[in-house]
């Protein structure tokens, strides 16, 4: 039986995906003031801040210093919000299914299909409940967490080169 909980977590997604969508498949709003306001609308979704620090792992958050932490954020959820965008710009016109959700106290986990020329990508968006609601910590397309993917680059860039060096990276690649 599907719990109000479960209900709540899929109409969480659903209608935050439905939306960004919509403004994607917008043909009267320029590519520029799509992507302004499709940033803008993933701010509360997801939980960057969560996320910046999920993708150090317990083995580099440590090591950055507070300012440094509120830059590798600030950064890190650039570089997401980004990927993310790209990411639904290009299923903006596939048929998107929102399967099961499942709670499981204050975690949630709800799988979409993406239906593209006859076949099916599974999208799992992982939740927490904060304290304004639900927030997106993390999303695995096919099988592949972004966060695990993230952490293990970082792992490798941070197993030879300095805190300082990565944030410079990173830097740079906002800026482009």
């Amino acid at each position: 039986a599907e719990e109000p909980q479960d209900a709540e977590a899929q109409a969480f997604v659903k209608a935050n995906v439905d939306a960004v969508l919509a403004v994607l498949r917008n043909a009267e709003m320029t590519a520029g003031e799509q992507r302004e306001k499709v940033l803008a609308m993933l701010g509360p979704v997801f939980d960057f801040a969560l996320m910046a620090k999920l993708s150090l792992g317990r083995q580099h958050w440590p090591a950055f210093s507070e300012p440094q932490r509120q830059e590798f954020t600030e950064l890190f959820a650039k570089q997401l919000q980004q990927a993310y965008y790209d990411k639904l710009q290009m299923h903006a016109d596939k048929d998107i299914q929102y399967d099961s959700a499942k709670t499981d106290g204050k975690r949630a986990q709800v799988n979409t299909r993406v239906t593209d020329q006859g076949e099916d990508f599974i999208i799992i968006y992982k939740l927490h409940c904060a304290d304004a609601g639900w927030a997106v910590y993390d999303v695995e397309i096919e099988g592949v967490s972004v966060i695990a993917s993230y952490r293990s680059q970082f792992n490798d860039f941070l197993g030879t080169k300095p805190v300082g060096e990565l944030l410079a990276e990173m830097r740079a690649k906002a800026d482009e």
